[in-house]
């Protein structure tokens, strides 16, 4: 069996060389079928594109379904990362978090220091919360935990793969 991460470097390379390639000509082949494209001819484009896109789109379905069935799996073995050979698929994403800052600024009236609260409620763009500072708060004080509570709601995140080769025997 080859090796997955010498063959991944090889498919990279031959991408990238039919990339080179092709800028250097508007005529494409098209890799699953083989047969040459010519971009510059709008009709052609414009068909190549919308096969393109709905190659793209059936792909994008499998590559759900596979980590679908893949998290399932893990998670009857309840792991969020299983290593088989070579092969490391990690559980990656999942749950996100939304603070009601007007919430938690009422961690202030109840005695949080300016700035504690500063550590906890950070400026960025907009207000991110750090979730680390808050389970310390959390725990701390029963009047922080329960106004934290209320300031939190969970959202559900898009939960995805990450696929690692590891060096040495398989």
């Amino acid at each position: 069996m080859t090796d997955p991460t010498t063959e991944l470097k090889r498919e990279m390379v031959q991408a990238h060389d039919r990339v080179v390639e092709s800028l250097q000509s508007t005529e494409l082949v098209d890799p699953q079928t083989g047969e040459l494209v010519n971009a510059a001819d709008l009709q052609q484009a414009g068909v190549y594109l919308d096969i393109l896109r709905r190659r793209k789109r059936e792909i994008d379905d499998q590559i759900k379904l596979v980590e679908a069935i893949a998290l399932n799996e893990m998670a009857l073995l309840g792991q969020g990362t299983v290593r088989k050979g070579r092969v490391q698929l990690t559980r990656q994403g999942g749950k996100k978090y939304e603070y009601d800052l007007e919430e938690l600024a009422k961690l202030q009236d109840a005695g949080l220091p300016e700035d504690r609260y500063s550590e906890v409620v950070k400026p960025v763009v907009d207000w991110k919360v750090d979730r680390n500072a808050l389970k310390q708060l959390s725990a701390a004080n029963p009047e922080y935990r329960q106004i934290i509570e209320n300031a939190t709601t969970e959202v559900e995140g898009r939960t995805w793969l990450r696929v690692d080769f590891q060096r040495g025997e398989a």
